[in-house]
């Protein structure tokens, strides 16, 4: 009686354990594709708008000032569980949460890919940005690729899941088994400076003993040891100084004529904004000639880098001259303008994208 007991405990204990493992249900929402690559990445975008490079600057955002009203806190993370749509090849995807949050107005999304990711027969001239929903692919609209740079740009008016997609199989145009358009593989990684390196010149002319004009310049410089078989940089300066960080050129008179209580001069690129210089080379969307061998002048020859800021001034200091300065003017403007550039420069570093 003891052992039929037994028996029988045994076999409801097993029904019990089976109907269990029966009943688990996946409760995921279908569209969800959550398994990301660590790679993690999110910015708080106000009514402003700007550029922002995020994911490891794999995905760039450009938000005009009239496309979010208030702040939002965007995230972004790389997916690596592609769906499976016949006849698309998916590359490189991307959740950007708030998932169907909408834009006032349309904004550019960039996505950078690895031409060693391509697969056989898939051409990178077909590549397009496709938003995922609901089991459906929409092309963004306007799209363009740079092959250069390994990039596609489209335009989107909301947030959520993005991919990089191509036809499967095409014949037309080249192909990527060579690794991308000049058939080397396509590398990249992420880094950055927080030294400003400080250069002084001080010239005379013709010489120190008989001069007839004097002048100073102070140059600052982010530097870095090459990146081998380096194909472009993209950078981007950042401040958590006082001011914000920008590429500038200024002749010392000026600024003091001028009136200005902050730096005045000529402006490449702003505090947080993305820019692109490589060898020689015109990249598409960037819209000029960009060269990574003369940015140094001639100082740090074994090292890659950029001249971020200068600050110039030349005086007549030849007593015979009209416009003669005293050498105690000269000295007393020399060390303003040492003051002034690293009070301007304080907590300026730089980000670099290298792409080998």
């Amino acid at each position: 009686m003891n052992n039929t007991i037994k028996i029988l405990t045994l076999m409801l204990l097993l029904l019990g354990i089976l109907a269990s493992g029966c009943t688990e249900q996946n409760t995921a929402p279908e569209n969800k594709q959550s398994d990301a690559t660590g790679i993690h990445d999110e910015v708080l975008v106000t009514s402003t708008g700007g550029s922002f490079t995020l994911a490891e600057s794999r995905a760039i955002l450009n938000i005009s000032d009239d496309a979010i009203d208030g702040n939002v806190l965007i995230s972004i993370d790389e997916l690596t569980s592609p769906p499976t749509v016949p006849g698309i090849s998916f590359i490189i995807g991307y959740d950007l949460q708030p998932n169907g949050f909408e834009f006032l107005a349309p904004v550019t999304l960039e996505l950078f890919y690895d031409d060693m990711t391509i697969p056989a027969g898939v051409t990178e001239e077909e590549l397009r940005i496709y938003a995922y929903e609901n089991n459906q692919l929409t092309e963004s609209s306007d799209c363009q690729n740079f092959l250069t740079i390994n990039s596609v740009r489209g335009t989107i008016t909301q947030l959520g899941v993005y991919w990089i997609c191509g036809p499967a199989g095409s014949s037309s145009g080249h192909s990527n088994t060579s690794g991308g358009p000049s058939g080397n593989h396509s590398a990249m990684y992420r880094f950055q400076v927080d030294t400003l390196e400080v250069v002084e010149t001080h010239t005379y002319y013709p010489d120190e003993i008989n001069p007839q004009s004097e002048t100073y310049r102070i140059d600052g410089y982010f530097v870095w040891d090459p990146a081998t078989y380096v194909r472009f940089y993209e950078v981007q300066l950042n401040s958590t100084g006082p001011y914000p960080a920008t590429l500038r050129s200024l002749k010392w008179s000026d600024y003091q004529n001028s009136g200005h209580t902050s730096p005045a001069g000529w402006l490449l690129f702003e505090d947080h904004e993305t820019y692109i210089y490589g060898d020689y080379k015109f990249y598409p969307g960037y819209g000029q000639f960009v060269t990574i061998y003369n940015n140094l002048r001639g100082n740090f020859p074994t090292k890659h880098g950029i001249s971020v800021f200068h600050i110039w001034d030349s005086w007549d200091v030849s007593p015979s001259s009209i416009g003669y300065v005293e050498p105690s003017v000269v000295q007393a403007n020399i060390k303003a303008m040492k003051e002034a550039f690293y009070e301007w420069t304080q907590g300026w570093s730089i980000t670099v994208r290298a792409v080998t």
